[in-house]
């Protein structure tokens, strides 16, 4: 199985270096969820070596393929509303590459900024079924930004619902994500790999929780997650 994945940089979802996919956080806390071990164990026999692969669309590949496709993307931008939303432009031509290299899911990840949480998600959830991953694409979207998703795995205790209201333009800000991460004296790879993410409640993260658990029932055409 190939899953295709787009992020930001290093700290999310990861990079290619040399030829080599060299995972993010983000990544690691996929594999963590209780719905990637029962697509091991239930679509692959409990085989975990070798049987999913995660292959990163760079986005200048992501870029050069959306400008060649535009007048295709445009149409189908202005049939669902959306003829100004980048990242459903952004999504589709992602989506396309990923159907070419027979990616069997594609997920994208960005965070959600300054934006709307709700318009940034429903964006790049239609451009995703636009370019061929109605029931396989999965956006993956914090609000506001992924460090609030890490603060909420390192203490799934807490009010995790309050993170995604903390301020992230300023990084020198006490409670920016990235310098309350940073003053735990930790980072993110640290932290994604002895999380369990199964255990966090905010609703940005569920609702990706919840799209990853559609795919892979549909991609398994079995109900092995709930």
């Amino acid at each position: 199985m190939q899953i295709a994945v787009r992020g930001e940089g290093p700290t999310d979802m990861g990079r290619n270096n040399g030829g080599v996919f060299q995972e993010g956080p983000m990544v690691t806390i996929i594999r963590n969820l209780a719905c990637y071990h029962n697509l091991i164990e239930w679509c692959f026999g409990g085989v975990k070596e070798g049987v999913v692969t995660f292959k990163l669309i760079e986005k200048g590949e992501i870029e050069n393929s959306k400008e060649e496709r535009k007048k295709m993307v445009v149409r189908g931008a202005k049939e669902r509303g959306m003829l100004t939303k980048k990242f459903f432009r952004h999504a589709e031509a992602f989506a396309s590459i990923a159907k070419m290299m027979e990616a069997d899911m594609a997920i994208f990840f960005t965070d959600a900024d300054k934006e709307s949480w709700e318009e940034r998600y429903r964006s790049i959830k239609e451009g995703l079924k636009l370019g061929g991953f109605e029931k396989t694409g999965v956006p993956m979207v914090p609000n506001k930004i992924s460090e609030a998703w890490l603060l909420c795995c390192d203490n799934p205790a807490q009010n995790c619902v309050k993170l995604e209201s903390l301020p992230t333009g300023d990084e020198s800000h006490p409670k920016n994500p990235k310098r309350m991460i940073k003053d735990m004296g930790k980072d993110p790879y640290q932290i994604a790999s002895e999380c369990d993410p199964n255990l966090i409640d905010m609703p940005s993260f569920n609702r990706f929780r919840d799209d990853f658990t559609d795919a892979v029932n549909a991609y398994c055409n079995w109900m092995i997650c709930e």
